[in-house]
């Protein structure tokens, strides 16, 4: 029985160092892929992701009159990293890339801990499929030419991956599920929701993906209840306040 213990917190520790050191190599791909695409040559940064965290922090909201169209109402809280990168930084154009670069790291990784959960990674030629399932996603037109950008859409795909991935671990591996690892989830896609507001399409088809797969959840209307409320509970976390003050 000792041995056996033994051999079982062996493997644990190894697949902890195997997805540390995937981690890293997957956020060096993020920040190389941000400081090699230069991304954001936009107008959007120009009129309202740049300024609207001015505003925010100097006080502007009620002294310029609408300078950005309606965009002058967003929620700032999502623009104030990149303000604060530019600066501190804004003689060090490459390291303000590869700041903006660690989203598209942390989205890549949890897209591969999402792969993990269809592919059998105990056997090494799986790999392949897994590498290139993340190349196929990473290359697709609306991620590539967001990567490093002012945009947020990285920093919120991330979001929502990461709360979808703990839905999908829990349906795939039932045992696993517990209340309050679903009212993480919903939490993590509601602060997602509080920060763009145009996340709210894959909230919603969480929550109905939830519905679908009832027969595989141990606790069904208590699960969905939960992270729902989770959700919501993020939601006004990050933009309740600013809901208020509009």
């Amino acid at each position: 029985m000792p041995k056996s213990s033994g051999n079982k917190t062996g493997a644990c520790k190894l697949c902890f160092f195997g997805n540390v050191a995937i981690f890293l190599i997957l956020l060096a791909v993020g920040i190389i892929l941000s400081v090699s695409l230069c991304n954001d040559f936009r107008w959007d940064f120009a009129n309202y992701h740049y300024y609207n965290a001015f505003a925010f922090l100097n006080d502007r909201l009620n002294y310029d009159i609408v300078p950005a169209s309606i965009n002058t109402f967003f929620n700032p809280l999502i623009e104030l990293p990149l303000y604060f990168f530019i600066s501190h930084f804004n003689e060090n154009l490459p390291l303000i890339f590869a700041l903006q670069g660690v989203w598209a790291g942390l989205l890549i990784f949890v897209f591969y801990q999402i792969c993990r959960l269809f592919f059998d990674v105990t056997q090494i030629k799986n790999y392949v499929w897994v590498v290139l399932t993340l190349v196929i996603a990473v290359s697709g037109q609306a991620t590539f030419f967001q990567i490093g950008s002012s945009t947020n859409e990285i920093p919120m795909a991330f979001l929502i991956l990461w709360g979808l991935y703990l839905l999908l671990k829990m349906i795939k591996f039932p045992d696993s599920q517990s209340l309050k690892k679903f009212f993480y989830a919903g939490l993590i896609m509601g602060v997602a929701l509080g920060l763009k507001q145009t996340v709210v399409v894959y909230c919603i088809s969480a929550g109905l993906m939830l519905i679908c797969c009832l027969p595989y959840l141990k606790k069904p209307y208590k699960s969905i209840i939960i992270f729902a409320l989770g959700g919501l509970i993020g939601f006004l976390l990050i933009n309740g306040w600013w809901m208020w003050k509009m």
